[in-house]
């Protein structure tokens, strides 16, 4: 409704758009194709694109850019290695997610970070162990990836936010009896000695298994970091671009009833 009133070329696909704006108001995506089309008069142009779309939303989300104009080669480097391991780590434990922007230019409180969205239109009633596991592997990634790609001596404080995510999944995990005792008393915060334990261990495991992939694919994951030191943003396309090198294919965005109608014509083939 809203790019319908607005100038836009072929690059602005509704679909795609639908897919990186969950939980968006209309009031939300108003404002946002707005400050695509900023973008596109800033850039002398009378028409939005989909990169203009790409750079407007981490502002409305998060805050402008702030690049870090001194910025050290070594703590860049050490940053692109972070969301370098987030990055895979998605590729490897979310197949069906579409890796919408790699990034190292501080926005707000980030100094960087990864976006990422179901390809298929879903949702998740019931977070299943599964599920909850390889959201863990994914937040863990920003540490492994310091870790295997520059040293276990630098890694940084910028984990903060990945342990908040890590701790709130790893309280669900325990409250819901997945890993074996009884859930933790409702305020959340008096675990028993068995709950703390479980909870450690499934950590520890998870960085692990993260590290020895980050191993496994170091070629993958040192060309990544290069390629982010170099250009400091991939977006959607330059991202599934690189990945298409190493066999780590991003699944084309579709509606669930398209989604549907495949599977039932691969069943039937």
């Amino acid at each position: 409704y809203y790019l319908s009133k607005m100038a836009h070329d072929e690059s602005m696909d509704p679909v795609i758009l639908a897919s990186e704006t969950p939980f968006y108001t209309p009031a939300d995506i108003k404002y946002l194709l707005n400050e695509a089309l900023r973008y596109a008069l800033f850039d002398g142009r009378t028409y939005m694109t989909y990169r203009d779309f790409q750079l407007a939303q981490p502002e409305h989300e998060m805050g402008l850019r702030a690049p870090i104009k001194n910025l050290t080669k070594e703590d860049k480097y050490r940053l692109a290695a972070h969301e370098a391991g987030h990055a895979i780590a998605i590729r490897l434990y979310r197949p069906n997610y579409r890796i919408a922007r790699i990034t190292i230019i501080r926005q707000g409180s980030a100094h960087g970070h990864v976006t990422s969205y179901p390809a298929v239109e879903e949702y998740d009633y019931m977070s299943t162990y599964d599920h909850l596991m390889n959201q863990l592997r994914v937040s863990v990634a920003g540490k492994a990836g310091e870790m295997e790609y520059v040293s276990e001596g630098a890694q940084t404080l910028g984990v903060g936010g990945d342990f908040a995510n890590i701790r709130a999944v790893l309280f669900h995990m325990a409250n819901a009896g997945m890993f074996g005792p009884l859930g933790a008393n409702f305020n959340g915060t008096n675990y028993s000695p068995e709950m703390r334990e479980a909870m450690e261990n499934t950590f520890r495991q998870v960085l692990e298994e993260v590290r020895l992939a980050l191993r496994a694919h170091r070629e993958m994951g040192e060309a990544l970091i290069n390629l982010l030191m170099e250009r400091e943003e991939l977006l959607a396309d330059e991202v599934e671009a690189f990945f298409d090198q190493y066999g780590l294919h991003t699944p084309k965005v579709q509606l669930s009833s398209t989604a549907e109608a495949q599977s039932a014509a691969d069943r039937a083939g």
